[in-house]
């Protein structure tokens, strides 16, 4: 099986992923994270080269899908790469 396109794991339900570092965090302890890993964020770029500094990350608006069978279905749709059906669900 070719790994031309990734596969985008199911997350876990009710957990979030911090925009910082990737990781998974449950609903109440990631307000708790994103402060602190923003703080460890700007600890360990201030100390790079000024050349290789980067902007600070911004959190993405998100559009939260409530709907389980519609998130499965952009999940899956997603995971065989069929964008063109994926989008259409969302935007229609």
């Amino acid at each position: 099986m070719p790994l031309d396109r990734p596969v985008i794991p199911p997350r876990r339900p009710g957990f979030r992923v911090c925009y910082i570092c990737g990781r998974e965090f449950g609903s109440q302890s990631i307000s708790i994270h994103e402060p602190q890993c923003l703080e460890k964020w700007h600890i360990e770029n201030d100390q790079l080269p000024k050349h290789l500094r980067r902007a600070e990350p911004r959190r993405p608006e998100t559009n939260i899908i409530t709907d389980k069978c519609l998130c499965s279905l952009v999940i899956n749709a997603l995971n065989a790469g069929d964008s063109t059906t994926c989008l259409s669900h969302l935007f229609h």
